[in-house]
């Protein structure tokens, strides 16, 4: 004996499988949106290591603060003077950058040791 399936069972997979369908595409601009982020904060990252490179590689660094901007990103550099133990003294920079992402400000922060003879 020949089974077949009905008009409803034939339905219903078809409205299950559209559902499905439709999950998977709602996905994308979650995804999309994740990519666009990781792709800023990829940029920040480069621009924050090129700033502190150029840093590290002036013959003498002058303390206090400076600002920036470049492009849509918003910088400030702190420089302060830190004495750790044993009398070592090293310069502790710090790099806020601004940025806004999907219209929502957002500060990202770098810190680094700096030590000159």
């Amino acid at each position: 004996m020949k089974r077949a399936f009905s008009l409803i069972e034939v339905l219903l997979s078809l409205v299950i499988l559209g559902l499905g369908i439709v999950f998977v595409f709602n996905l994308f601009p979650l995804a999309w949106q994740a990519l666009s982020y990781s792709r800023k904060l990829n940029d920040i990252s480069f621009f924050a290591r090129n700033k502190l490179d150029a840093l590290k590689a002036q013959e003498t660094i002058a303390l206090g603060e400076s600002r920036g901007k470049e492009g849509d990103l918003e910088w400030r550099i702190s420089l302060q003077p830190l004495k750790l133990a044993d009398g070592i003294e090293v310069i502790l920079a710090q790099l806020d950058i601004n940025t806004k992402f999907m219209g929502k400000p957002e500060t990202q922060r770098f810190v680094t040791y700096l030590y000159k003879d």
